[in-house]
C-alpha cells in the first residue's frame, strides 16, 4: 500500500489533479448507468401512440372526414347528457339538437346532412346516421315523430333516403369559415384562407365548380372534395350596375378594367340598365362574360 502511495505522489501536481478528475468523471458515468434501468418505458403512452396510428389509418381508408370517435361518449355520460323531447328529425333546428343534449358538432353535422338532401323517412333512418351512437338512439327513439315529407321545403330531395351508416361531411360554401373548410381532406389553412378570399371577391359562390378558379385548385383535389360541398346561391352579394363605381366593377374577378369602364361610359351617355340583360348592349362584354357575371349584378 505504501508503495502504491509512493507511486501516486511520484506524479507531478498536474498529473495528480488529472487523475482525480478522471476518477470523478468515471464515478459520475457509472452512477448514470446504474440509474438508467430505473427509467422504464411508459408502456401506456406507447400503446396509446400505436392506437392513435391505427385510428388514423382507418380515417385514411374511408371517404368520411369525421370518424365515429369524434362523436363518442361513454354510456353513463350519454344517459346523463341526452334529455329527449318529441321531435321530427327532418325539421328540428340545430339549436333543438343541442338542447336535447347533442354536441354542437353533432348538431351541425346533422344540419349539413339534411342540407345535402337527406330525408328521414323512418325512425331507423336516424339510427343509420354515422355519428349517432346506439345508446343515444335508444334514448331518443320513443320521441321521434316523423311527419309527412310533403311539407318539407322544395329544395330537399325526398327520394334521397339514408341507405347506409356512413357520414359524409358537408360544407355550405358561402357560410363556411376556415375551420369548416379545413375539415375537408386536402384543404389546409392557406388553401382555406384562399377560398374565403376568392369568395369575398366574387360576392359568394354561385356553383361549386367555381372552386376550380381558386389559385392552386386542381381537378384531382376538386373531385375529392366536391361531394362534401353544397352551395346556397340565394345569399350572393350583388353589384348595382346603375350606381357602382369604376373601382367596384373592376374589383370583381369576372370584369376587367375596360369592361368596367364601358359600363360607366354607357351610363354617362344617359343610359340606364332596366334589366341585367341590358348589359349585352355593351359590345365589349361577350356572352361568356355575361353568363359568368350575371348572378352578381342587380339594377336596383
Amino acid at each position: 500500500m505504501a508503495t502504491e502511495g509512493k507511486y501516486f505522489y511520484s506524479f507531478t501536481q498536474t498529473e495528480r489533479r488529472g487523475f482525480v478528475l478522471l476518477m470523478v468523471i468515471l464515478l459520475i458515468v457509472l452512477s448514470i448507468v446504474a440509474l438508467l434501468p430505473l427509467r422504464r418505458p411508459d408502456v401506456t403512452k406507447y400503446t396509446a401512440f400505436i392506437d392513435s396510428i391505427k385510428e388514423y389509418e382507418q380515417v385514411l381508408l374511408t371517404d368520411s372526414v369525421y370518424t365515429k370517435n369524434d362523436f363518442k361518449y361513454s354510456s353513463q355520460h350519454t344517459a346523463n347528457r341526452i334529455k329527449p323531447f318529441t321531435f321530427d328529425p327532418n325539421t328540428l333546428p340545430t339549436e333543438g339538437w343541442v338542447k336535447m343534449g347533442f354536441s354542437p358538432k353533432q348538431a351541425k353535422a346533422l344540419d349539413n346532412y339534411r342540407k345535402a338532401g337527406t330525408v328521414f323517412k323512418t325512425k331507423e333512418d336516424v339510427k343509420k346516421i354515422f355519428f349517432i351512437g346506439e345508446e343515444e338512439y335508444t334514448i331518443i327513439e320513443p320521441y321521434i315523430e316523423i311527419k309527412s315529407t310533403d311539407s318539407l321545403p322544395s329544395h330537399i330531395n325526398r327520394s334521397h333516403s339514408i341507405v347506409r351508416k356512413e357520414y359524409v361531411y358537408v360544407v355550405e360554401l358561402n357560410t363556411a369559415d376556415t375551420t369548416d373548410l379545413k375539415e375537408l381532406r386536402g384543404i389546409g389553412s392557406v388553401f382555406a384562407a384562399r377560398i374565403i378570399k376568392y369568395r369575398n371577391l366574387l360576392g359568394g359562390f354561385h356553383h361549386k365548380e367555381q372552386l376550380l378558379e381558386v389559385y392552386g385548385m386542381t381537378e384531382e383535389l376538386y373531385s375529392k372534395i366536391s361531394k362534401h360541398i353544397i352551395v346556397d346561391s340565394d345569399i350572393l352579394t350583388t353589384i348595382n350596375i346603375n350606381t357602382a363605381t369604376l373601382q367596384q366593377l373592376n374589383h370583381h374577378p369576372y370584369l376587367n378594367y375596360y369592361q368596367a369602364k364601358a359600363i360607366i361610359k354607357y351610363r354617362d351617355l344617359g343610359n340606364t340598365f332596366d334589366n341585367v340583360v341590358d348589359l349585352k348592349n355593351i359590345t365589349i362584354i361577350d356572352n361568356d362574360t355575361y353568363e359568368k357575371i350575371k348572378p352578381y349584378l342587380s339594377v336596383r
